[in-house]
């Protein structure tokens, strides 16, 4: 089994340590892990670890990847979660390049310089500028994303829709194929997230995102659960196999120093 999306109490948004994730795959019979916690670069931290963190903390957790890979029987992976915005992009590039992740997971959070994963600013966005623009803003940021060459995967595809109003595939739909496009151009991973089931049912992104890059010739995947708590390490990740399995997939990828290798979906 593999999870390739993990946030530890590194992340201000979670708990439990590197060492109790490690204990619950090992209980459980994984075999791939990754650490990605929260990297932000934005107009209130710029080169600041989960807005708090320092550079020494992401010094010890690298520190502590390589103790733990002696003491546990798992691939254990060093990444990272990288927030993307259009006016930091030299920075968050840079900081890519800095530390030497073995995996770089890029995401989107922010449309019009507010949050839309979190849910009191993601509210005061769609009110203020409604769900279609919000939606094609930030399809049109992922798809800069994608093509900056910074990510090895493109995590939670979707997520504007995590606290949103239903909105038929219809009003995003040629945006996001174009956002798969990419990918499939840049030759990259796409990410089933499977806390999406928590929150709208199936994976971020749906089954049609899914269905759409295997057309394209996508083959490339990650997966993960994006837990940000230990007991809730494997949520959804049986389910999100299966999915992947139905629409045709047969593997998903991990990573050592950026490098992806192919493993069988279980």
């Amino acid at each position: 089994m593999i999870n390739y999306h993990i946030h530890t109490n590194v992340s201000i948004d979670a708990s439990g340590t590197m060492e109790d994730y490690c204990k619950v795959a090992a209980e459980q019979g994984f075999k791939y892990i990754c650490f990605t916690n929260h990297m932000e670069i934005d107009d209130i931290a710029v080169g600041i670890l989960d807005y708090v963190q320092s550079n020494e903390t992401l010094e010890k957790t690298h520190n502590d990847v390589l103790r733990l890979r002696d003491e546990y029987d798992l691939d254990i992976g060093f990444g990272v979660e990288l927030g993307y915005t259009e006016k930091y992009e030299d920075e968050i590039r840079d900081f890519s390049k800095k530390w030497p992740f073995d995996f770089v997971l890029g995401t989107v959070h922010k449309v019009f310089g507010h949050e839309v994963s979190d849910y009191g600013p993601a509210q005061k966005t769609f009110s203020k500028y409604g769900l279609e623009t919000v939606y094609k803003e930030y399809f049109r940021v992922l798809k800069n994303a994608i093509n900056s060459g910074i990510f090895d995967s493109i995590g939670h595809f979707d997520v504007v829709r995590k606290y949103s109003a239903p909105v038929d595939f219809s009003v995003y739909g040629k945006d996001a194929i174009e956002c798969v496009k990419s990918i499939a151009k840049q030759g990259i991973a796409l990410e089933a997230n499977t806390n999406g089931f928590i929150w709208v049912g199936d994976n971020f992104p749906s089954e049609n995102i899914f269905k759409s890059a295997f057309d394209m010739g996508i083959r490339k995947l990650t997966i993960g659960s994006d837990c940000h708590e230990p007991k809730f390490f494997d949520l959804g990740l049986d389910r999100g196999f299966r999915v992947l399995k139905l629409v045709g997939f047969k593997q998903v990828c991990v990573f050592k120093d950026r490098k992806a290798r192919f493993v069988d979906i279980p």
